[in-house]
């Protein structure tokens, strides 16, 4: 059976918008929705925050969160993803970043991109077709151009 670990990168220092995990939502940090969100997710066996904040880490943990501090320095959350599996779970079968800025991530989605790199692939991400040609000029929508396996060709 997999060990699928869960890890969630957040860091203070956003360019777009500064302290970000740390904005208030309906009464709690942002950062500990999508934690509290992840923890509910069944296909994950252990769920992380992964920061480079003491002040992330201290309310991660006073929401009852597992965290491990990380480098300042790190280009990009996956950076911080890869840290933090090398520290705490360096056997981890299958490792799933999860967006700290998504407190409403859909478990399915989740379990679809761990059961996609359960059959052999190297990575999993969900992606769904895009209809809305506005969605599609949106420059914060994400698209991905994939190869006839459903193989991601890129990312833009």
């Amino acid at each position: 059976m997999s060990r699928v670990l869960g890890v969630i990168p957040a860091r203070l220092e956003s360019t777009r918008l500064p302290r970000k995990p740390l904005q208030m939502v309906a009464g709690a940090p942002l950062i500990a929705w999508a934690w509290s969100r992840a923890q509910s997710i069944p296909v994950l066996d252990r769920v992380v925050v992964a920061t480079d904040s003491p002040e992330i880490q201290a309310v991660c943990e006073d929401y009852g969160a597992e965290t491990v501090l990380t480098a300042v320095e790190h280009p990009s959350g996956t950076d911080r993803v890869h840290e933090a599996v090398s520290v705490l779970q360096p056997d981890a079968d299958i490792v799933v970043n999860i967006q700290g800025d998504e407190p409403l991530v859909d478990p399915t989605h989740v379990e679809a991109a761990v059961e996609l790199v359960s059959t052999g692939w190297d990575m999993g991400t969900v992606a769904y077709p895009l209809f809305s040609q506005s969605k599609f000029k949106e420059p914060s929508t994400v698209k991905v151009v994939r190869s006839s396996d459903g193989g991601a060709l890129y990312f833009s």
